[in-house]
């Protein structure tokens, strides 16, 4: 090999690398620790990716201003151009719960806010749902019920009807403050709670390790699931979840034929499926984790796939946040509810994010769905 040739192999090596990591980016919270799953968007909203557990994006596909959002960070929009290393912090949401003194009452009530949508970044807004939701905790028998207020809109009068009979009931029905089984201590902490919950139900073994202060692994034989972190100066949990590759896992252990079959099918219509969970929980000084110290929740999927018309990228988001919470007996939990009670439409949901500061989605994504709302003559 002649100095000229290993002079030219190794500018073309360097040229190379520098190019994959100009495309390499991390976004970061205000101490320098990477976010997992915040979404990163163009300005006209064609997605890019989601960072992974670290905070990584590994490709932002050319892009040179980009919106970077998180459900419990304020979102940014960023030059690329203008960005030296790479590396976007993002701020912490001004969203946040006072603290709730706890009292010999019989009742917790802890009102939440949800938001989910699907989008596709063709034909924009597909599916909107957002309502408030009483959730009623009764801390002897560990019973809870729950009742929704929402308002929905969506692109096709078909989509609305199916995915309301499909994910309404179940929204409404379902509530993120207690993730306890009846049997469980609800002190038990929350990564052991998940270790407990997959070995009871599929028979998995999870193994828990502390790869740094703060900073729990979840793992089994195939690999990473998931991480929890705890920083007790905030006195918040965070749970970080890869909810798709749990799917694979759980089908290649004990998955049915029939089961292994429907998920082929959809395997081979997507591509770039991602399924992850965030979830963040306020905490006591021992670590422990109580049913009304839920804060916020986000599951987020998305995927590629192949129209008539050409690729699509599709976007199913659900975001829950916690508003109000209490301990009251019975004639305080019937105030509460009345006094927390809202009118069902477009306005005073959107009107109600602002009073309590939800963070906004991406710029692009809430432009197509105002004009989705205004197309419609009801509101």
């Amino acid at each position: 090999m002649t100095k000229t040739f290993r002079f030219i192999l190794l500018f073309g090596m360097l040229l190379v690398a520098n190019t994959v990591s100009a495309q390499l980016l991390q976004v970061v919270d205000n101490d320098g620790d990477g976010i997992a799953y915040a979404s990163v968007m163009t300005q006209d909203a064609q997605f890019i990716g989601i960072t992974d557990f670290d905070g990584y994006l590994a490709d932002t596909k050319g892009a040179d201003i980009i919106t970077v959002s998180h459900v419990a960070y304020k979102m940014q929009t960023v030059d690329l151009t203008k960005l030296t290393d790479r590396r976007i912090v993002l701020e912490d949401s001004d969203f946040g719960l006072t603290e709730i003194t706890v009292k010999p009452k019989p009742y917790v009530y802890v009102q939440t806010y949800y938001r989910t949508y699907m989008y596709d970044d063709h034909d924009g807004i597909i599916y909107y749902r957002a309502g408030i939701t009483d959730n009623i905790y009764e801390r002897q028998t560990h019973k809870l019920k729950t009742y929704t207020t929402h308002v929905s809109k969506s692109y096709k009068g078909i989509i609305k009807t199916v995915i309301n009979m499909l994910f309404g009931s179940k929204i409404d029905g379902f509530s993120e403050i207690s993730i306890y089984d009846k049997d469980e201590d609800p002190k038990t902490p929350l990564e052991q709670h998940y270790k407990n919950k997959w070995k009871k139900k599929y028979d998995i073994d999870v193994d828990i390790t502390e790869v740094e202060p703060g900073r729990m692994c979840l793992s089994d034989s195939l690999g990473v699931i998931g991480y929890v972190t705890y920083d007790k100066e905030l006195g918040q949990r965070h749970f970080t979840y890869d909810s798709e590759g749990w799917t694979k896992r759980r089908l290649e252990r004990e998955g049915t034929k029939a089961e292994k079959k429907r998920r082929e099918k959809v395997d081979a219509k997507t591509t770039n499926k991602i399924d992850v969970d965030y979830i963040i929980y306020k905490m006591d000084e021992d670590c422990n984790v109580l049913p009304e110290d839920f804060m916020m929740r986000m599951n987020y999927s998305s995927d590629d796939k192949m129209e008539k018309d050409g690729l699509h990228h599709n976007i199913f988001a659900i975001q829950v946040y916690a508003i109000d919470r209490a301990y009251v007996d019975k004639d305080e939990l019937k105030q509460i509810r009345k006094d927390n009670k809202i009118k069902a439409s477009y306005a005073n949901i959107r009107q109600f994010e602002r009073d309590h500061k939800i963070p906004e989605m991406e710029p692009a994504v809430q432009k197509k769905l105002d004009e989705l709302w205004k197309a419609d003559s009801g509101d």
